[in-house]
């Protein structure tokens, strides 16, 4: 990653999409109604996961903004006093970085989501799918433009350790955050595959342009880096 970005004037509001844990969703017209599932808001326990989890069934599982907002660089929560990043592995965030000026994620969601890629309420379950979708803070260049900046999306059927299965990069563009460099972005939605194990992970690698990694860890120093661990519901 570059070592420095030109000057830009920094934002005067706070985060401006800050939504709730249940996504507007349809509810299932071919499934009996006893297949429905909530949708959650994510927790945090350093003692049994080292980022958000949502532990049981769900049609959504979602860390929000008071888990994730910010940087290892500024005041991202849950650092466990070492720790640079929310994440399930040894990926840290970047070391530099200004709060609502510099790249960080906000809120991080899993959607479970029917044939037509919409959500709905049917859980997370093995041979379902799902797509990502997340809250992110770009930086401005111009107090314009993010296309700096590039979102990657992964998907681990694992956690212990993550099997990390790249689900596409989606680089930001002009008019796709607001005035703030605030906006939402969605991966491409994908098969919830069988693992070992029943807790599965997301991750989001936002970065200061580059490239994507290898490991799904760029390490780049304005880059932000979350993981959302959740529950699926084992095939029949």
């Amino acid at each position: 990653s570059p070592s420095g970005k030109p000057t830009t004037l920094n934002p005067t509001s706070q985060p401006s999409r800050n939504p709730s844990a249940s996504p507007t969703s349809r509810t299932p017209t071919s499934q009996p109604t006893t297949w429905s599932a909530p949708a959650l808001e994510a927790t945090f326990n350093g003692e049994i996961m080292t980022a958000p989890m949502c532990s049981e069934i769900s049609s959504s599982c979602m860390a929000p903004v008071s888990l994730l907002q910010g940087t290892a660089a500024n005041n991202e929560p849950n650092q466990l006093g070492v720790r640079a990043s929310n994440t399930i592995d040894s990926c840290q965030d970047g070391t530099n970085g200004s709060y609502n000026t510099d790249e960080s994620i906000e809120w991080l969601r899993i959607v479970s989501v029917d044939p037509e890629d919409q959500p709905w309420d049917l859980p997370l379950k093995v041979g379902g799918r799902a797509k990502v979708i997340t809250g992110l803070h770009a930086y401005l260049a111009g107090n314009t433009d993010p296309s700096n900046d590039y979102a990657d999306f992964y998907y681990s059927s694992d956690v212990d350790p993550p099997n990390w299965t790249s689900l596409g990069t989606k680089r930001l563009a002009v008019g796709e955050v607001d005035p703030d460099g605030f906006g939402s972005f969605e991966s491409v939605s994908f098969n919830i595959a069988e693992g070992i194990q029943s807790i599965h992970a997301i991750r989001v690698d936002f970065r200061y342009q580059g490239s994507p990694s290898d490991t799904a860890c760029t390490g780049g120093s304005w880059a932000d880096t979350d993981d959302l661990a959740f529950y699926v519901v084992p095939n029949d």
